[in-house]
This record gives structure tokens, C-alpha cells and sequence, in this order.
């Protein structure tokens, strides 16, 4: 499939199993697909075997996956650390620089 979480019995995404998506998607008649008992009461029947989202959440969060993300996202701390120290190192430098300046030789000042 293309990512879209479907049905296990009827193959269909199951945002299809909601009527208003069903309708946009579809391009079918409001009216008409409410007075199809039988495609209304299979999508009913479809709806009440979708899982829960909390079980789906607990499935696609395994162990290493969040292991993966937790590594990354500590990796990625360490490197924005470690380019705020350099930064501020040079900050530091140019500020130091400025005050050795003589006032003479100092930039004009803007009006």
C-alpha cells in the first residue's frame, strides 16, 4: 500500500470507513450513500473491527524505534552543544577585539 492504514477484512483505508471522507473521495451523492442500507451497514460492520488508536500508537512506538529516536535526539543535543560553545568562543574573540580597538578607530557610530 502507499502508507494507508487499511482495514485487515475489506483492504480498504480505513479512512474510507468514514462516511465523509467517503463521500469527498468517492465523489459519490450524500443522499444516495445513506440510503444504501446494506454499503452503510457493512461500513458500520468495518468500523467496529478497526483497532483502537492507542493500540495502533503502542504498535508503531516499539522499544527500538524509541531507543532510535532517544539516541538521535541525544546526538543532536550533543552537536547544538557543542556549536553554541564554538559560537560563544567566538563571540568572546570579536568582543575582545572591539574593546582593544582604540576609540579612534572605532566604527562610527550610526545615526
Amino acid at each position: 500500500m502507499t502508507g494507508e492504514r487499511t482495514d485487515r477484512n475489506s483492504r480498504l483505508p480505513v479512512e474510507l470507513l468514514k462516511l465523509p471522507a467517503l463521500f469527498s473521495k468517492q465523489g459519490v451523492s450524500r443522499t444516495w450513500l445513506y440510503s444504501q442500507d446494506q454499503i452503510r451497514d457493512l461500513i458500520s460492520d468495518l468500523r467496529q473491527h478497526e483497532p483502537p488508536a492507542a493500540a495502533l500508537t503502542a504498535q508503531r512506538a516499539s522499544t527500538s524505534s524509541l531507543r532510535q529516536r532517544l539516541d538521535t535526539a541525544c546526538a543532536e543535543i550533543t552537536r547544538l552543544r557543542t556549536e553554541n560553545r564554538s559560537l560563544r568562543d567566538q563571540l568572546a574573540r570579536q568582543l575582545g577585539l572591539h574593546r582593544m580597538q582604540p576609540a579612534s578607530k572605532a566604527p562610527a557610530e550610526p545615526q
